[in-house]
């Protein structure tokens, strides 16, 4: 019986030896584990920190903003790009890709100074030359020019502008070329009559109407002022219903002009 307590005993003892012994034997494991992990922590910091400044611009958190700067010199643009939620690392909190970007430029261009052209002097229009007179004297008018304004026609009723000067005469009496030129026309008008189409040595053109049908000169040939071109007649039907008078037009440049600014009385 005491044998058998006596066995029982040793065999209790030596479970709670082996026990103490996994203990200890757990306990250092643990403390060797965590001296080692100490040791090897500095290194895998620096590793992930390193590998946080490295990473290349595709590894960009999707919340990254990009703000787009232009110079004024030229088109050229620059991508700033900044993570809203960096790591917590050594990173500062705005990480700039593109870390130098010039500043803006301000160009100065220098305008030429304009140049000054003198204006030229408007051409003077050449003064009328004072003619011959186109009939012997006292030369008096019945209808003046009206230019641009409407006048009432004696014969026809009808209001129309008067592009010439109506001098009184006599059927008969000489018409005289009132100045140098070359003939360029004689023609027998329904309206005007016998008319003769004298050009002057300056361009001026001269229309002589009503006249008779005998004339003294012909298409073509040379006349010099004071020259007779003809009679005074009654062949102007449009103005049939006025006294007899010689109706002379003066044309400058296209347009008809007043005959009494080239025609004065001698």
């Amino acid at each position: 019986m005491k044998n058998s307590k006596s066995e029982k005993n040793k065999n209790v003892r030596g479970f709670y030896i082996a026990l103490g012994i996994s203990a200890l034997m757990i306990g250092s494991a643990c403390y060797f584990s965590y001296k080692e992990g100490d040791s090897k922590a500095p290194e895998l910091s620096s590793e992930l920190s390193n590998y946080a400044v490295d990473r290349k611009e595709t590894d960009i958190p999707k919340s990254a903003t990009v703000t787009k700067a232009t110079t004024t010199h030229k088109e050229r643009s620059y991508i700033i790009i900044t993570t809203a939620n960096p790591p917590e690392s050594s990173l500062p909190e705005e990480t700039e890709i593109i870390t130098s970007m010039p500043k803006e430029a301000t160009v100065v261009y220098e305008i030429p100074a304009e140049e000054t052209v003198a204006e030229a002097e408007p051409e003077k229009e050449e003064a009328p030359p004072v003619m011959n007179q186109p009939l012997k004297s006292p030369l008096t008018v019945i209808n003046e020019f009206s230019g641009q304004e409407l006048v009432k026609n004696e014969t026809t009723g009808s209001w129309q502008t008067h592009n010439g000067t109506d001098y009184k005469a006599e059927i008969g009496d000489d018409v005289y070329s009132v100045t140098d030129g070359t003939i360029t026309a004689v023609n027998n008008d329904p309206l005007w009559g016998t008319v003769v189409i004298i050009q002057a040595e300056n361009g001026d053109i001269y229309r002589y109407c009503n006249l008779s049908k005998e004339l003294n000169v012909q298409k073509g040939t040379g006349i010099s002022a004071g020259d007779v071109i003809g009679v005074v007649g009654d062949t102007a039907d449009i103005e049939s219903a006025i006294e007899p008078h010689l109706h002379i037009e003066v044309m400058r440049g296209g347009k008809y002009q007043n005959p009494a600014d080239f025609i004065k009385e001698q």
